[in-house]
């Protein structure tokens, strides 16, 4: 039997524990998904979901924590050339991989299910998602949830209908316990929005407008700082007096709001 070259990739953490993809450099594909807990060096080695045998498809891993079933559930969201993704979930206690229900039925890019992009809070994973189009506008278009209690994947938010500006690029974080949105369409000027959930029972969530700036503002020292096209602007933790720790990536500089 050929040996292939292994590396291992991690594509994302909750609560101390990572999730590891092993890989192999030969034939481009990954082998297996195993948990680790760096602190008591234990590993789970979790089985493989059936793979279809079709060309041109793409794969992103979550990793979140499920209250509802008190597990750790691993997502594996698949995204095809000309049919709606298919999105698995494996629960460490059971050890068995779980079609979710996937209501929302158009084609979407894969590259928007990146770990990168999405934010754990409360039992749901959020994406920013972007429609599949032929034109290269990397605007997000909507917000995808995924219910891990309920394994069902369902469009959360219109941000067409929502930001009235249009189209606009938009990263998402989890604060306090509930969703932060940053978005922009310029990378001039920021809005920062908070999802709160108004009815439990119901589940219908609004949108508070939390803050906005501007780049052209005295946020950044001008001499220090030059102004730089394009920035990314992030949330990193709230205060205990309410204030919100900020970070422009491209500048390497962190400063309060």
């Amino acid at each position: 039997m050929q040996q292939h070259e292994v590396y291992y990739d991690i594509v994302d953490h909750c609560n101390g524990l990572l999730c590891v993809l092993l890989c192999s450099k030969e034939i481009m594909n990954w082998k297996a998904v195993v948990v680790w807990n760096p602190s008591t060096k234990e590993q789970k080695r979790l089985r493989a979901p059936d793979q279809r045998s079709l060309e041109k498809i793409e794969q992103h891993f979550g990793f979140s924590y499920d209250s509802t079933s008190d597990d750790y559930k691993v997502v594996l969201v698949t995204t095809f050339e000309n049919i709606p993704a298919k999105i698995q979930c494996l629960g460490l206690k059971m050890d068995s991989w779980e079609i979710a229900q996937n209501d929302i039925h158009y084609l979407f890019d894969c590259d928007t299910f990146s770990s990168s992009y999405a934010a754990h809070v409360n039992g749901y994973i959020y994406w920013a998602i972007k429609k599949r189009r032929v034109d290269d506008n990397n605007g997000a278009d909507d917000i995808a949830s995924l219910d891990l209690g309920r394994n069902r994947m369902i469009e959360e938010t219109s941000l067409s209908e929502m930001l009235l500006s249009g189209r606009r690029y938009v990263s998402l974080h989890p604060l306090k316990e509930s969703l932060f949105m940053i978005e922009t369409d310029d990378h001039v000027n920021f809005n920062a929005w908070i999802m709160k959930e108004n009815d439990e029972v119901t589940g219908t969530k609004s949108w508070i407008k939390f803050f906005q700036i501007s780049i052209e503002q005295n946020v950044f020292n001008p001499v220090r700082y030059p102004p730089i096209e394009e920035d990314c602007i992030s949330p990193i933790c709230f205060t205990g007096n309410g204030n919100c720790l900020m970070v422009a990536e491209e500048r390497q500089d962190f400063f309060f709001i």
